[in-house]
């Protein structure tokens, strides 16, 4: 039985979609990557305003 070309790509999943799970991971990268980030730019801005009063 041959298959269409729309019939084969309803079925075929589609090659640049990521998966599911690999969201989670990008979500738990940049909050890893995140909060020190946040800290150290908090920490220079508090530093930086005492130098401008």
């Amino acid at each position: 039985m041959n298959m269409t070309d729309t019939e084969m790509h309803q079925h075929a999943p589609d090659p640049w979609q990521p998966a599911p799970s690999s969201w989670y991971a990008v979500a738990i990268s940049w909050t890893l990557v995140g909060i020190p980030l946040a800290w150290g730019i908090w920490k220079t801005l508090a530093k930086a305003a005492i130098l401008f009063k």
